[in-house]
């Protein structure tokens, strides 16, 4: 059996003798590195029947690992990865509030871990889903964010590859501009702590989809802007706000 650590995100993969490949923990980063007298030779030697039994130990005290292997685990049983992915969403939800900055790291490396396995693993096996669900996965944002007094910095940077991932999952599922637009709406007019400041570069960078979702969303604001304020929706509203700031940075970036 060899073992190999992945760059993407710390994984470890382990290749049993008979070939086959198999996807074994998302080590935190810097984990390994931790971890002197322990290297790929070491682990090798363990043996995969007793890296599950350490890895099943370390989920029973380890919340934020034990929702990963159980979106895993469930993934591959019921052949239901869109399933998988939302009940990890619901329990990652439902963790308790308050966290210090130590769980604030490993919350923010859980999210990056839900991230990629909904840009790349939901992508190729629901692409016509993947980019709903990164929309929901931004829409955590909020609850994240209310869940600590820390500044949040490595969290802000996981909704900020978010943007670019849910532009460019709906550019492959061809997802139709008007419906990109509301979706885009709906998360900027909830842009309380900053999760989708990168959108709009986001869509400015994006390949051949960049100028027809941008125009779409451009003439949706505008719409929206010109109608006549409905209550708490005045022009110095914080939803007006946000829409007038992102038509502005639209129209800066002439994206449209």
């Amino acid at each position: 059996m060899t073992s190999f650590q992945s760059a993407v995100h710390g994984t470890l993969f382990v290749t049993t003798d008979d070939g086959r490949f198999t996807k074994v923990l998302l080590f935190r980063r810097g984990m390994l590195d931790d971890m002197h007298d322990i290297d790929a030779h070491a682990l090798r030697s363990l043996g995969l029947e007793r890296l599950a039994a350490l890895l099943a130990e370390s989920a029973a005290t380890h919340p934020h690992i034990r929702r990963q292997l159980q979106f895993e685990c469930a993934s591959k049983k019921r052949g239901d990865i869109v399933t998988a992915a939302r009940r990890w969403m619901r329990a990652f939800r439902e963790q308790p509030s308050c966290l210090d900055a130590r769980q604030v790291r490993a919350l923010s490396e859980e999210l990056d871990a839900m991230r990629i396995a909904i840009s790349s693993q939901v992508a190729v096996d629901a692409p016509d889903v993947a980019a709903d669900l990164m929309w929901q996965f931004i829409a955590l944002a909020v609850s994240v964010f209310e869940c600590t007094t820390e500044e949040g910095w490595e969290i802000s940077k996981v909704f900020d590859r978010a943007c670019d991932d849910v532009v460019k999952l709906s550019a492959h599922a061809r997802v139709a501009p008007a419906v990109f637009a509301a979706q885009a709406v709906t998360a900027i007019v909830s842009d309380q702590y900053g999760q989708c400041q990168t959108l709009i570069r986001a869509i400015a960078k994006t390949h051949s989809s960049a100028a027809v979702y941008a125009a779409e969303l451009q003439e949706l604001i505008r719409r929206l802007l010109d109608r006549p304020p409905e209550a708490g929706d005045e022009p110095n509203s914080k939803r007006w706000r946000y829409l007038k700031c992102a038509l502005l940075e639209l129209e800066s970036m002439r994206v449209a």
